[in-house]
């Protein structure tokens, strides 16, 4: 119910336009446009509290969804690198096997570590050009990356470095 452009998308939804279903994504789009005859002039402050409600719910039940996923594709494909000794070797403490949760925090730690070291090289290399190539228009100003996650994902794709989980 909530996009359209999602594969859950099941055309469904109890706003409809001439029998065309809207999804949720696009309520406020329909019940605030500018243009034309007003649709239903004031409904909009009566139902824009629980279009958020309903919007914060679903997507975070799929973003909650997509990081577990993400976190398992990473363990995955961190056990696919090693052999079983070696993934153990590196994920046991006192010879005890770490847990689930502890080696995804082990992973996240390396992968902000590597970031950070990343974000950093990409400041050095690009020096007076760093404002210019990592970069994004907001607002229809230019803002410069700040975030070291961002400016590694982006400096990997200058570089053509990859990572296994770039594409989530």
């Amino acid at each position: 119910m909530w996009d359209d452009t999602s594969v859950y998308w099941d055309q469904q939804s109890v706003l409809a336009i001439h029998g065309q279903p809207i999804a949720l994504a696009h309520w406020r789009d329909v019940y605030t446009a500018k243009s034309g005859i007003s649709w239903k002039p004031g409904q909009w402050k009566g139902i824009k509290g629980k279009w958020f409600d309903w919007k914060v719910s679903i997507k975070y039940r799929v973003l909650f969804s997509e990081i577990c996923a993400y976190k398992r594709q990473i363990l995955v494909q961190c056990w696919r690198k090693r052999s079983p000794e070696e993934f153990w070797l590196e994920f046991s403490e006192n010879g005890k096997r770490l847990g689930y949760k502890a080696i995804i925090t082990c992973l996240a730690a390396e992968r902000v570590t590597e970031d950070e070291r990343l974000s950093q090289l990409a400041r050095e290399e690009f020096g007076d050009d760093f404002p210019i190539t990592f970069s994004y228009i907001k607002g229809g100003k230019r803002a410069v990356k700040v975030k070291p996650s961002d400016i590694a994902k982006q400096y990997r794709a200058i570089k053509g470095i990859e990572m296994d989980d770039e594409e989530m």
